[in-house]
């Protein structure tokens, strides 16, 4: 199989990823943190996602969209790295 080129939502999806976890940078929400804390925080986004869908504020979606997929991702690092961690 060749290169994949992302589709054009999901490269603008991914920049607006990359800039709400750059606002988050030096928080407490890392990749070191535990799953439960991560989870909570992935619960939070969600609802907020819910809300911002509940009214209509597309900007919020698109926003809150890329916290519920930031916390997604941390999540899943997080268990490549123990899984990874786990095979050496």
């Amino acid at each position: 199989m060749g290169k994949i080129k992302p589709r054009k939502e999901i490269q603008e999806f991914a920049i607006e990823m990359e800039r709400k976890f750059r606002m988050r940078h030096g928080m407490i929400v890392d990749f070191n943190c535990i799953f439960v804390c991560l989870f909570r925080c992935l619960q939070e986004e969600t609802r907020e996602l819910e809300d911002a869908i509940n009214d209509y504020d597309y900007d919020a979606i698109i926003s809150e969209a890329a916290d519920v997929a930031n916390f997604a991702m941390m999540i899943s690092c997080n268990a490549l790295k123990f899984k990874k961690a786990r095979h050496e």
